[in-house]
């Protein structure tokens, strides 16, 4: 099989990667995960859960479009926080549109919005298992017949938890470092996208992760 690699996921991708882990960490030299949502009752109302949790729903919305449109995934993270996708088009919009920082803008939010459409049952499993009934955090979640327990993952793990994260809430990526038992957690001063891709991004995420992977 070759020299184990160093497994890394973002968001929804460090949540696969547990599964991932989970059945192959032999191949594995260490995890890192990334604004990484385990514990998905962490920051939701009532009326959330449930929304969330209406299988009935996601089955109509799902049969109909074969598929989740990205702009509908869009349309649940712009929900969030609707000012802050208001407020960065005003700063656009009062910067020199042939300047450095306009390009940048312009990059990140194709960056942004160039994603895929989740297949139905995938998406299924995300609203209904994850969100409504916080299966991977209730040790409830299947991938096939097996439950996957991050408690069975004994590879060194990296948890990096952006501290003003509106779309992962900060206490539910921690979980998973909880559950995890060879784990270190790195809180990191920024948002969701500005730990990746913000000004700091190289200082207060990526250098530490390169060092957390030197130093093993």
């Amino acid at each position: 099989m070759g020299t184990p690699i160093h497994l890394f996921g973002y968001c929804m991708g460090g949540t696969l990667c547990v599964a991932l882990s989970h059945f192959r960490q032999q191949d594995f030299k260490s995890f890192v995960a990334v604004a990484t949502p385990w514990n998905f009752h962490e920051g939701l109302g009532l009326a959330a859960k449930n929304f969330l949790n209406n299988e009935a729903f996601w089955s109509a919305l799902l049969s109909g479009f074969q598929e989740l449109p990205v702009d509908i995934l869009q349309a649940f993270f712009t929900s969030l926080d609707p000012n802050l996708c208001m407020n960065k088009f005003e700063l656009f919009d009062r910067m020199d549109q042939a300047s450095e920082r306009a390009t940048v803008f312009v990059a990140l939010e194709d960056w942004l919005n160039d994603g895929v459409p989740l297949a139905p049952k995938v998406a299924q499993a995300c609203f209904v298992s994850w969100y409504g009934e916080n299966a991977p955090s209730n040790g409830q979640w299947s991938v096939g017949a097996e439950l996957i327990n991050p408690k069975n993952i004994t590879i060194p793990s990296l948890i990096a938890v952006p501290s003003a994260d509106k779309i992962v809430p900060p206490a539910s990526a921690k979980e998973l470092a909880l559950q995890l038992p060879n784990s270190e957690l790195l809180t990191v001063g920024n948002g969701h996208i500005g730990m990746m891709v913000g000004r700091g991004a190289r200082q207060n995420l990526w250098q530490d992760v390169i060092d957390w992977i030197r130093n093993m």
